[in-house]
Order: C-alpha cells, then structure tokens, then sequence
C-alpha cells in the first residue's frame, strides 16, 4: 500500500516500486489517503448505512447541505452569532481531522461561537444524518468512514491490515492525526510501516 497527497506521486511511487521490485505490479495499491479510502469504501460503504453507489459531494454541494441542515434544526435560521456554512463545515472537518470533540474545536478555534454549541452540536448532527439519508459523502467522510468501518467490522479492518503487508507513505509531515490513525490501521498485523517526510516542513 502506497500513500500519499496527489495522484501524481502516487504514479511515481508506483513506477519506482515496480522498478525496484516487478513481482508486485499488479498487487500494489496506490493513491491519495481519500482515493485509498473510497476504494475500500466502495466495497464495504453498506456495513455503514450507505449504499455502494453513494455518490461524494464537492465544496459547494457540502456547504449547500449545511445551509439546508440550519433552515431545517433551528427555529431561527438568521439568529445572531450564528456561524455560516462554511465555519460549521470548517468546525466540523477540524474536529474529525484532529480527533477534538466540538466543544474543544470552538473553545480553541472559535471562541467567539462557543455560547452556540448546542445549536450548533443540533446542525452538525443534522448535517450528517442528511448525508446518510441522501447516500453522499464528502471528502472529510471518506477517511472518517474507513475509521469508523475498521472499528465497528474487525473481519473487514483484518482483511486489509492482512492484504498490504507493506505500506509505504510519502510526504508524512503533512498528515493529520486522522490520516495518521489510518497508517496505523493499515499497518497493525505486519508492522512494516516505512514513512517519509521533511523535518525541515
């Protein structure tokens, strides 16, 4: 398993493993932590609630979804103080990106909002049983998914953490605690986990 931040180096990795070792072509998987996820998610999506034809949302559908998921939660959509849809998005992607609970993501990233929690604890729960219901994903429940699927199905976390005996992953400076937990899940049977990254990032 080889991962990394663009498509692009995923190909490269790909040339240069196959290069060093020719036997495996055809056995490798490689790509962007999202691309690896959706892989798998694409198989197993239903042992979730989802169908395996779910489609994924971009930037503007999620922010639209939020907007919808307000007008439906709150009495008052236009109450004062209340974040916009791309702050709830952005609240929401930090909490599950750096394994903080809501309330620690606004008292430390948006204190301004953390009077609104409840309401705002009531939106994102709404957000995301919207998502459910309407058989979507966005990109931040691509890995969130894979996480929650390993955890919640052993047999289907035991069958990839047996398949990639290997896992390789370029750029690690810049993955996230989410990104992180994954490489740990991959690599847990046969601890053959080789990470690069620049110190000097």
């Amino acid at each position: 398993l080889l991962l990394t931040f663009t498509n692009k180096a995923a190909r490269e990795m790909t040339e240069r493993v196959v290069s060093l070792v020719p036997q495996v072509s055809g056995k490798l998987w490689a790509g962007t932590f999202h691309g690896i996820c959706h892989r798998v998610l694409r198989t197993h999506a239903e042992r979730l609630g989802y169908g395996t034809n779910y489609a994924i949302l971009d930037s503007q559908q999620v922010r639209d979804l939020m907007d919808l998921s307000v007008t439906q939660t709150l009495a008052d959509p236009t109450i004062r103080r209340f974040p916009k849809a791309d702050l709830l998005v952005a609240m929401l992607s930090s909490s599950v990106n750096t394994n903080r609970g809501l309330e620690q993501v606004l008292a430390e990233d948006f204190p301004k909002f953390l009077s609104q929690r409840e309401n705002v604890e009531r939106v994102l729960t709404a957000f995301l049983a919207n998502k459910v219901a309407m058989n979507a994903m966005d990109y931040d429940d691509l890995l969130v998914n894979v996480r929650l699927l390993f955890a919640d199905h052993p047999d289907v976390h035991a069958l990839y953490a047996e398949r990639f005996r290997y896992v390789l992953v370029d750029e690690y400076q810049d993955t996230n605690p989410l990104q992180a937990a994954l490489v740990r899940l991959f690599g847990v049977t046969h601890q053959n986990v080789m990470v690069v990254g620049d110190d000097c990032q």
